[in-house]
C-alpha cells in the first residue's frame, strides 16, 4: 500500500509540473502544505494580536517572547536539519514521524534538507517590535501583527487564481490575484478592527480617532502587500517591516509623538 502511495505520488507531482504548477526553486505546488503553512502565518501573527489587543502584554514582554520563541525554533530548525541529514525521517516512531509530517506539510521541497524562511519572518518581527517600541505604540505592533497574519496567507490563493503572473522583474513569481487578495483581506481585517474598537472595547489610544487608526493600518496593510508581492523569498521579512515603518511615520506625521 505504501508503494502505490508513494507511485500515486509521483504521478500527481508530475501532473502539477506540467500544468504550471511548479514554484520554481521551492519544488511542486501542494495544496495541503501551502495551507498549512498559510495556517502556521496566520496563527503566530493573530497570537499577537490577541497578546497586544485583548490580553495587553507589555511591549517590553513581547520582546523578550519574540526573543525567546525565535531562538527556540532557530535551534529546532538546527536539529530537524541535522536529523533530517542522518536519513531518521525514513525510521519508525515519534521523532521520524514527527520529521515526516514537517516535510510533508510544512516545508517545501528545498527547505527539507536546509534551514527554511522562519527565521526571516521572527528577524521581520523583531525588527517591527523595534520600531514600535520606540514609537510606544503597543496598538501599531498589533496592525503588524494583524498585517503578518492575513496579507501572506490569504495570497497564498494567487497560486491558484492567479489573473496575471509575473515572470521577470522583482515580482517575479507572484501574480495579481496574489496582491489582490492579500490587499482586500488585509483590509478587510483592520476594518474589522476598527469597527471592533467602536462597538465593542477602545484598541487605540483616546488621543488616536477611529478614523486615524484606520488610515494608519490602511497604509500599512498597503505596505505590507507590496512587500509580500515585490520581496521575494524575504517577504517573511518585509512584511512586517515595512508595515512598521509606514504606519509609525504616519503616526509621526499625525502628532503621535
Amino acid at each position: 500500500m505504501s508503494k502505490m502511495r508513494k507511485k500515486a505520488t509521483e504521478l500527481r507531482q508530475g501532473v502539477q509540473s506540467k500544468t504550471g504548477g511548479v514554484m520554481g526553486s521551492w519544488g511542486s505546488w501542494r495544496t495541503s502544505r501551502e495551507w498549512v503553512r498559510g495556517l502556521f502565518h496566520f496563527l503566530v501573527g493573530f497570537t499577537g494580536w490577541l497578546l497586544l489587543q485583548i490580553i495587553h502584554i507589555t511591549m517590553e514582554l513581547l520582546g523578550v517572547l519574540l526573543l525567546f520563541i525565535g531562538l527556540g525554533m532557530f535551534l529546532v530548525e538546527i536539529l530537524r536539519v541535522y536529523l533530517t541529514r542522518l536519513g531518521v525521517v525514513e525510521g519508525s516512531g515519534l521523532v521520524p514521524g514527527i520529521l515526516r509530517w514537517l516535510s510533508n506539510y510544512l516545508y517545501r521541497d528545498v527547505e527539507k534538507n536546509q534551514h527554511s524562511n522562519l527565521y526571516k519572518g521572527f528577524l521581520g518581527l523583531g525588527v517591527a517590535w523595534v520600531f514600535c517600541y520606540l514609537a510606544q505604540a503597543p496598538w501599531i505592533a498589533a496592525g503588524v501583527c494583524l498585517a503578518f497574519s492575513l496579507v501572506d496567507p490569504l495570497g497564498k490563493f494567487g497560486k491558484r487564481w492567479p489573473i496575471v503572473k509575473f515572470k521577470h522583474g522583482l515580482a517575479k513569481g507572484k501574480s495579481v490575484g496574489g496582491f489582490s487578495y492579500g490587499l482586500i483581506g488585509g483590509l478587510f481585517g483592520v476594518s474589522l478592527v476598527v469597527w471592533l474598537h467602536l462597538v465593542y472595547r477602545p484598541f487605540f489610544p483616546p488621543q488616536i480617532t477611529a478614523v486615524e487608526a484606520w488610515l494608519i493600518y490602511l497604509v500599512g496593510i498597503v505596505a505590507a502587500s507590496l512587500a509580500e508581492f515585490i520581496s521575494g523569498k524575504w517577504d517573511n521579512f518585509f512584511i512586517p517591516v515595512a508595515s512598521s515603518v509606514v504606519m509609525v511615520f504616519v503616526y509621526l506625521v499625525l502628532g503621535g509623538f
